[in-house]
């Protein structure tokens, strides 16, 4: 089943993307890279599984940081809010909080503290003591580890503009 932007969610959608930069190589397609990205929080498939109608996993997952890291997602996200509630289509009364949503902030145990272990925030660190045992010996220097896991980066996590999962392998694998 495809489940693609229509052109009306798309021209909607459009003016609230970063403009692009016209030096350069040219751009991807924002349209379909979109696409891929809605895809893959979608169905929650690997980026190298994405269909290739998309084009390149590696350009949207990519462009999934970069529009995460200029707020465009938040941004999508708070604007679309205002306008279901200025249609009168969200019940704020029945809304909810997942816990899935909101960080918890872990207590390291005391015994951890002492040994100097446990320490939160630090993924380098945590692949670093994984990598003696062969596990996450080729972490890319962004703290991904190439099959998955987690890297701080909240795996899974549902807040908006959050990275579903690990980069695609560049080579395809």
């Amino acid at each position: 089943m495809v489940w693609d932007l229509t052109d009306a969610q798309w021209e909607a959608l459009r003016p609230l993307l970063p403009p692009h930069n016209r030096r350069g190589r040219p751009r991807a397609d924002d349209q379909r890279t979109l696409n891929g990205i809605l895809s893959v929080l979608r169905t929650g498939c690997r980026w190298q599984d994405m269909p290739r109608r998309y084009k390149s996993p590696v350009t949207c997952w990519r462009r999934l940081r970069q529009w995460q890291r200029q707020g465009v997602w938040e941004r999508l996200w708070r604007t679309y809010l205002a306008m279901l509630d200025e249609q009168g289509r969200l019940a704020w009364s029945q809304a909810f909080l997942d816990g899935t949503f909101v960080p918890a902030k872990r207590e390291r145990s005391r015994r951890a503290h002492q040994t100097g272990q446990g320490q939160q925030g630090d993924a380098g660190h945590r692949w670093a003591r994984r990598a003696d045992r062969g596990i996450g010996a080729q972490c890319p220097a962004g703290g991904n580890p190439p099959g998955g896991g987690d890297a701080g980066d909240g795996m899974g996590a549902a807040s908006p503009g959050a990275a579903p999962n690990t980069p695609p392998h560049p080579g395809g694998r």
